[in-house]
């Protein structure tokens, strides 16, 4: 176990809002929805990070299942946008195939696989 100086007591409303990011209804305001796997308690925050060199960076912390947690990912995608559309998909998958041993969103793993996120990095001219 790891010991932290924040109160115990505060622990389940954290848990319980990065369970709703990632597993509320559609159109309910969970940012994290791109994470979403059938069967999974993934939970997760998302997160864009300012960039002053180029496009923002997504982020997506996340820890899975809800209770007894197996894995926790902190995803970070430099120039990619928004956490939410690049980062938590990612993670998601990442901790799909860990738990299940395989994934099961194809369409979703196609368009991770074939983003071209690279063209985003600006280049630097001499």
């Amino acid at each position: 176990k790891n010991y932290t100086l924040v109160d115990t007591t505060h622990f389940h409303k954290v848990i319980e809002g990065m369970y709703m990011a990632v597993n509320a209804a559609p159109g309910t305001g969970g940012t994290a929805r791109g994470a979403f796997v059938e069967g999974l308690e993934i939970c997760g925050k998302t997160g864009t990070a300012q960039n002053p060199h180029g496009k923002d960076n997504a982020v997506f912390i996340c820890f899975a299942p809800r209770e007894n947690p197996k894995i926790a990912i902190a995803a970070y995608i430099e120039n990619a946008g928004f956490g939410g559309t690049w980062a938590a998909p990612i993670a998601s998958l990442m901790i799909e195939k860990y738990l299940n041993g395989g994934t099961s969103r194809p369409e979703v793993e196609k368009r991770m696989k074939e983003a071209k996120l690279i063209q985003n990095v600006p280049v630097k001219k001499r």
